[in-house]
């Protein structure tokens, strides 16, 4: 019986995410292998400025959006870092976007 039965409350919100990897939480049917699942994924609020935007550096991912430097202003939520790779706005997954599809 695996360990991780219950998904983070972070990944319990997002069914898309839990659906591309269905293999990383619990025991792997396959190899069975007991999987952490999303131990490190977090829910945090994105600041965006209207003048200044959200202060973030990024670099486009196939994950995502992955945070390079934060500007001081607007100030961010103290729980985004720089490496983090933000992988959904608004419940609008990010995951496996082209830089284009990510822009809209």
């Amino acid at each position: 019986k695996s360990k991780h039965q219950q998904l983070p409350p972070a990944m319990a919100e997002i069914p898309w995410l839990s659906a591309s990897f269905p293999a990383w939480c619990g025991v792997d049917a396959v190899d069975g292998v007991d999987r952490p699942g999303f131990s490190s994924l977090h829910r945090c609020a994105l600041r965006v400025d209207p003048e200044l935007g959200a202060g973030l550096e990024t670099e486009v991912t196939q994950w995502g959006y992955q945070v390079e430097a934060i500007e001081d202003l607007p100030g961010q939520d103290p729980a985004i870092q720089p490496g983090d790779v933000i992988i959904g706005i608004d419940g609008i997954q990010l995951l496996f976007l082209n830089e284009s599809q990510l822009q809209e």
